[in-house]
């Protein structure tokens, strides 16, 4: 039996062994090894597997049945059958009787096989599926996380309030998590931003370490603001409507405004500003003066890249939005 581990690294067990080795299988990746090549037909039969396979004996179907009697043999090659995909966490015992499988020439297996062997546990996984998010603040939305095998979550950030900026924080996630389950966690966005509107941007970890080693950047801002724009070479029109009615918002605060996401900033440079009116428009200076060469409209895809934002800003609610 041969199977790879979750590192990748190959494992080879003989056709009789009383104890299992310590290597653990990815139960994705085991498969039995012959000196004959010997098809996906009968295997179902012949194959016994403790624990049974139940609901999974369906995925011999996924197992490739095709020839391969096509290629010249060479002296010392083998054949791979492949086993359908094993549970995770799991002590596993193969056995196929004698006389009881057939290669493709129609010949016998000789001598018995009997392999303990264990699957590993899925590695500890994080992931997030939006690294920029915006929640609307009358609603209990959230930014969800999914986890696996995964202990704790340590989230590194910075929060920007019409208040103000806080920077260096910390905030770590205890998790009792389900072995081998992936589950969804919410990122507390809302409870990190020091008010009831405002952004966040920052990294999240998780222990144990995962395998790629660099943490996930993300952004997030809560705010009641809808804004549409439209980019112009001679002006700049922006609308505000509010999440929750739908509603034009007069007197809120439009600035564009030269900054980045990483790090966030109180004091960014203002290109122009304007006060939404009644019907909750704004009217201002378009690309042939916030940006005559392009050079940062056309950029995006790195966070701490300067570039050209409209921001929002009434009361204590304000919103960020970067033009691309």
């Amino acid at each position: 039996l041969q199977c790879r581990t979750n590192a990748s690294a190959t494992v080879l067990i003989p056709a009789t062994t009383k104890r299992p080795p310590s290597a653990k299988c990815h139960p994705q990746q085991v498969e039995l090894l012959f000196s004959a090549p010997v098809r996906q037909e009968g295997a179902p039969e012949a194959i016994r597997l403790t624990p049974a396979l139940g609901k999974e004996r369906a995925a011999w179907e996924e197992v490739s049945a095709a020839s391969r009697l096509r290629r010249a043999h060479k002296k010392g090659t083998t054949y791979a059958l492949a086993l359908p995909d094993l549970r995770w966490g799991e002590t596993y015992r193969l056995q196929v009787a004698a006389r009881q499988l057939k290669d493709e020439f129609g010949r016998l297996l000789a001598e018995p096989i009997d392999v303990p062997f264990l699957t590993d546990h899925m590695p500890p996984e994080l992931i997030l599926r939006s690294e920029m998010a915006v929640l609307e603040q009358q609603v209990e939305t959230h930014l969800p996380l999914e986890i696996v095998n995964v202990e704790s979550v340590q989230v590194r950030y910075e929060a920007l309030t019409t208040r103000g900026r806080s920077t260096d924080q910390e905030h770590t996630i205890p998790l009792q998590p389900d072995i081998d389950t992936a589950y969804l966690i919410p990122l507390p966005v809302r409870d990190l931003i020091p008010g009831a509107s405002g952004a966040i941007q920052g990294t999240i970890a998780a222990t144990p370490v995962l395998e790629r080693d660099e943490p996930q950047w993300f952004f997030a801002q809560v705010t009641p603001f809808h804004l549409h724009i439209k980019l112009g070479y001679a002006n700049t029109l922006v609308w505000v409507t509010a999440f929750d009615t739908g509603l034009p918002v007069p007197g809120v605060q439009v600035r564009l405004t030269r900054e980045q996401l990483k790090p966030l900033t109180d004091t960014p440079a203002v290109l122009a500003e304007a006060v939404t009116n009644a019907e909750g428009l704004a009217l201002l200076v378009g690309s042939s003066s916030l940006d005559p060469r392009l050079r940062l409209l056309n950029r995006w895809g790195e966070p701490g890249k300067q570039h050209v934002f409209v921001r929002l800003q009434k009361g204590d609610a304000m919103a960020i939005v970067p033009l691309v």
